[in-house]
Order: structure tokens, then sequence, then C-alpha cells
């Protein structure tokens, strides 16, 4: 999943169309969605919470897949935004042609 989302993030970067980060951005929430139900939900863990899987990697896959959603999130709004403004341009300049 990690290889996933920063395969998307080069593609975020390379591509330059408002649409199409747009989507891309999607695509990361998603991901990251699914990054933060595999320890939690999907396959879980050991029981024992002594356990190094426990006590780092669960934290840590929590925190980043928590920190890439809510930029994957900030960055649509962002991108919405922009999309919205260069359509209502778009309008404004085929009204007065």
């Amino acid at each position: 999943m990690g290889m996933i989302i920063a395969a998307l993030g080069v593609c975020l970067m390379v591509f330059d169309e408002q649409k199409t980060r747009l989507g891309l951005n999607i695509g990361i929430f998603l991901a990251s969605i699914v990054v933060l139900f595999i320890p939690h939900a999907l396959i879980g863990g050991c029981n024992m919470m002594s356990m190094t899987c426990r006590r780092v990697a669960f934290p840590a896959l929590s925190v980043i897949s928590i920190l890439i959603l809510v930029g994957a999130v900030a960055n649509m709004f962002y991108l919405e935004g922009k999309t919205r403004k260069a359509d209502k341009q778009e309008m404004a300049a085929q009204r007065s042609s």
C-alpha cells in the first residue's frame, strides 16, 4: 500500500490538470483508509500487547495513515476550490464572447 501511495504522490507531482490531480488525491485518500484498516480491522495482529507489532508498528501505521489522510483531504479541498474558480472564469469568458 505504501508503494501505491508513493506512486500516486509521484503522479500528483507530474500531472498539471486540476481534475486529474483531484482524482489522484481521491486515490491517496482511499489508500490511506485501507492502510489504517489493515492492522486494526482487516488483518489484525498478535494478541500479546507487549509484542513489537502492537507497541511500535500499529501506532506508527496509524499516525502515518492519518497524516496522509488529512493531507489528502486538505489538498482535495484546495484543488476543488481552484477547479471551481477556473470553471467560473471560463464561464465568464464564454459569456463575454
